[in-house]
């Protein structure tokens, strides 16, 4: 290699290399500015999706919970005057006072944060009633009303008292959360009342 080839060789590897284009738009402020406009947008959209889900599902747990109240006053509404029982007769009244208290409430809570929108339970709900009505239809021509119509209660009962649950950790409101509260307290109570009824028969 010749002196001349040389200093040329040296010369090219001391050369600084051309920064590419795409280099250089990364690395301006504007780009930076951008990105970090993007990525704001992405965390606040996916924050707002969170929280839509979040009330979104507070809101049909509300509603599955009225429907829920509904179904089991229908039910002592139509089958309490065929219990032979007078003791079980007393608790369902007792039930049936409790769960038309929460059942008002709720109504009133969904209809001020709502806006007195249509309340419908979900498919599971909807079924749920569906059977309520056929075992205990099916229990009172069998013969079985009182022990059915205790364990179908015990088993509702300890169903709204999950969803009040649920609901209390949710919602907002002080006044509802304290009704829903109370309902539970004494839910807990009338609930072991129905369960040793069904186990002593």
């Amino acid at each position: 290699m010749d002196n001349q080839a040389y200093l040329d060789q040296i010369a090219a590897s001391n050369r600084p290399e051309k920064s590419s284009k795409l280099s250089t738009v990364i690395k301006s402020n504007i780009f930076k500015i951008g990105a970090g406009a993007v990525g704001l947008f992405i965390i606040l959209f996916i924050i707002g999706q969170i929280l839509s889900g979040v009330q979104g599902d507070t809101k049909q747990t509300l509603f599955n919970f009225k429907v829920r109240l509904d179904n089991v006053i229908g039910a002592i509404d139509e089958y309490q005057g065929s219990i032979k029982s007078s003791r079980l007769r007393s608790y369902s009244a007792s039930l049936s006072t409790i769960a038309s208290s929460t059942q008002q409430s709720v109504e009133e809570y969904a209809n001020k944060t709502y806006s007195k929108p249509k309340i419908t339970g979900s498919d599971e709900v909807n079924k749920a009633g569906e059977e309520l009505k056929n075992d205990l239809f099916n229990a009172k021509i069998n013969g079985l009303l009182d022990r059915v119509y205790a364990r179908k209660l015990s088993y509702e009962i300890s169903i709204i008292m999950t969803e009040e649950s649920k609901l209390i950790k949710a919602v907002k409101d002080n006044d509802f959360k304290k009704t829903l509260q109370n309902s539970q307290d004494s839910l807990s109570v009338i609930k072991d009342s129905f369960t040793s009824f069904s186990e002593t028969k």
